[in-house]
Formats: C-alpha cells, sequence, structure tokens
C-alpha cells in the first residue's frame, strides 16, 4: 500500500523525507496535480529542495497541541480504529487456538502496513474536517 522505510530509531529521518517528497513529487506530476503540505518544524522536514507539484508549509514552532490538526482528534481516532483492527484479528486468532503471544509473534511488517492503510481508511472525513475547522484551518477548493 506505501513505500516502507526502516530506521532504528524509528525517527523521520531528512533523507527518508527527502526521498517521499522526491516520489510524491513525480507521482503529482504524472497526475498532473499541485499539493501543500502543511508539517511541523522538526529537524527532518528542512529541505532546500524545490518541487514542483509540492509547496511545503511549516507550522510555528512550538505548537503541536495548539493549532496542529492531526493533534485535536486524527490521530485518536486513527489509534482507536486500529487498536478495533487488532482485536478483531485477535479474536479470531483465539477463535483458532492460537494464543495472545502466538498471534503477536505471527505478526509481520506487511501486517502492520496493512492495518494502518485499512485504519486510515476508516477515519471518517468528517472527523478530519472537524479538526481542520477546531484549529481554524481554511479549506478552499482552488481550481488550478
Amino acid at each position: 500500500p506505501l513505500p516502507y522505510y526502516n530506521n532504528r530509531s524509528a525517527w523521520m529521518t531528512s533523507v527518508i523525507w527527502k526521498k517521499i517528497l522526491i516520489d510524491l513529487n513525480q507521482n503529482l506530476e504524472k497526475d498532473n496535480k499541485q499539493i501543500c503540505l502543511i508539517v511541523d518544524n522538526a529537524p527532518c522536514h528542512n529541505t532546500d529542495e524545490k518541487f514542483s507539484n509540492i509547496t511545503i508549509e511549516f507550522l510555528p514552532p512550538n505548537t503541536t497541541a495548539l493549532i496542529q490538526p492531526l493533534d485535536q482528534g486524527i490521530i485518536h481516532s486513527f489509534k482507536m480504529e486500529y487498536r478495533q483492527i487488532l482485536i478483531k484479528k485477535q479474536i479470531c486468532a483465539l477463535e483458532k487456538g492460537l494464543s495472545i503471544v502466538e498471534f503477536l509473534k505471527s505478526l509481520t511488517i506487511l501486517d502492520g502496513i496493512n492495518y494502518a492503510n485499512r485504519a486510515w481508511n476508516l477515519v471518517k472525513q468528517q472527523t478530519i474536517s472537524n479538526c481542520f475547522k477546531k484549529v481554524n484551518f481554511v479549506l478552499k477548493m482552488v481550481q488550478i
């Protein structure tokens, strides 16, 4: 469902971020689309690169809990959906006679990615919209 990058610390790095932006920009060029990414000011997000189809806007420092839509309920909703998926999988495993430990050991990174993809698709559009409104983001449809 998406490219996977690993890092020992499990944190985003500037190298990974740059790869993601390059790949995303290439896909956007193919589709003739433009986007604006609104990102926090984490050091890994700094890039001198210019992209033809991506505009990057940085949020002010130290405002995560106040103005980032993800922190206003989107992450919570995603985690709840993910937990529901995982619990359902655990129940199925138990019904098949597997122990919780056996089930957990059987999980792969691909399983986690697929569960995350499914969970994200279950986050309601209204939840996302409400979280943007809560932090006074005004979204406009612009014809490019």
